[in-house]
């Protein structure tokens, strides 16, 4: 038998890793985490007035496509309004954000990538929804429910990666859409009225939580956020 040397007898047996904290109790705090930080964004970034602005925008939008379809009884070979009617939204609304919203004050949040993506994959799943709309050669716009059900599909995937409040934001869009389904010569004035309920029901929560996280002694709104963060590390 071959005698071990002097190096591999004094060789101590390796040591058991240190049991790791329960993942499931890591996940929560990471994640309470990341939601105060997207507050904190939201109080100083005044997102509060952003969804206020955002969705009385909508609202008009929608009444003026209201409008367009039961009183002007514009159809084909016109729908180039409508799509000229909601870019022109769209870049309304980007020029509302950024206005309101600046250059970004503090450290932002992962989550708001990941909301950035949902409202990005939302637009474009609308779109598509129009385009099929007017390749099938039907009236406008017959597929408008289904825009009520994305919208329903949106706020449930950001009840699973923000909030579980959000799960109400989607039973509202899901009984626009059955009233837009049942009402369908007022589908754009039910779609914007609600879209108005959600938008004006957010931001009132924003605005009733903006002062926990607003500075109170004189800062910056980023100092202030960046030592909150500091002390709950």
């Amino acid at each position: 038998m071959r005698t071990l040397a002097e190096s591999e007898r004094r060789t101590p047996p390796p040591s058991v890793a240190p049991r790791t904290p329960d993942l499931r109790a890591r996940y929560v705090a990471l994640h309470r985490e990341m939601v105060e930080q997207a507050e904190r964004a939201a109080a100083v970034e005044r997102h509060w007035l952003l969804y206020t602005l955002l969705g009385w925008e909508h609202a008009l939008t929608c009444a003026m496509s209201y409008y367009l379809v039961e009183v002007a009884r514009l159809q084909a070979p016109y729908q180039w309004v409508y799509a000229a009617l909601w870019l022109g939204q769209l870049a309304v609304a980007l020029v509302t954000i950024r206005l309101v919203r600046g250059r970004p004050a503090i450290k932002e949040s992962p989550l708001r990538q990941i909301i950035n993506r949902v409202g990005g994959i939302f637009l474009l799943l609308c779109c598509n929804v129009a385009m099929l709309n007017a390749t099938a050669g039907l009236p406008v716009f017959v597929f408008l429910p289904v825009l009520a059900t994305l919208s329903s599909f949106a706020f449930l995937v950001l009840a699973c990666i923000v909030s579980r409040r959000f799960v109400l934001c989607a039973l509202g869009m899901f009984a626009a859409g059955a009233l837009m389904a049942r009402f369908p010569a007022y589908g754009f004035l039910i779609y914007g009225g609600a879209w108005l309920a959600v938008l004006q029901t957010v931001a009132l929560v924003l605005w009733r939580r903006r002062k926990r996280w607003l500075p109170t002694d004189g800062s910056r709104p980023g100092q202030e956020a960046d030592r909150g963060a500091r002390v709950g590390r």
